[in-house]
């Protein structure tokens, strides 16, 4: 069995998306908040490490579809993080985003993932929210990051490394939740 690399670039992207869970790992402890940022880096992990070694349009699609998903519902987690309850209008939401995500074709129509990003731009900003409570500054340089990299993202230069800066870019906005939720734990003990 002879295994190809068709875009090693994807490796490189791969291993940057994981590089949130060995933060994780080592400066955090385990809550619903982590557990839901790791099953976000692993589920775009899986999707770039497919692209490093298949070609397959419509899998490829499947596989960004579930990693959609698995965005939406690591934000409902973050957000059931701060409020230790459920929201019917945000449940309503997330099934509304997953309903489109699934009958949609993001990878072949540009409004559908202009739609989906928005529904992930909303998710974030609903999730977040929270933090200000706990330090605005920390919250403002996490929504600065997260918001750089997202325009990164969307811009879509050419350089080969973007996705893997992008995933860079965000790793202080993923600091700022996490130190975060820590912090909203603490004081809640």
């Amino acid at each position: 069995m002879n295994i190809q690399i068709l875009k090693p670039i994807e490796l490189v992207d791969a291993y940057t998306c994981m590089i949130p869970t060995t933060l994780i790992y080592y400066l955090f402890t385990m809550n619903c908040t982590t557990v839901a940022v790791n099953l976000y880096c692993l589920s775009r992990a899986i999707y770039h490490l497919y692209n490093a070694f298949c070609d397959n349009i419509f899998i490829e699609q499947q596989i960004y579809k579930a990693s959609v998903i698995t965005s939406y519902l690591s934000l409902f987690i973050i957000g059931y993080q701060w409020e230790y309850k459920f929201n019917i209008i945000e449940i309503l939401f997330y099934i509304m985003s997953i309903l489109f995500t699934l009958q949609s074709r993001p990878l072949e129509f540009e409004h559908h993932r202009q739609r989906i990003h928005l529904y992930t731009v909303l998710g974030v900003l609903k999730s977040t929210y929270y933090m200000s409570e706990i330090n605005n500054f920390v919250y403002m340089g996490s929504l600065f990051f997260a918001s750089f990299s997202a325009l990164h993202y969307v811009d879509g230069f050419t350089d080969d490394f973007n996705k893997s800066k992008v995933n860079l870019y965000v790793l202080p906005a993923y600091y700022g939740l996490l130190w975060s939720v820590k912090n909203n734990i603490l004081s809640n003990s």
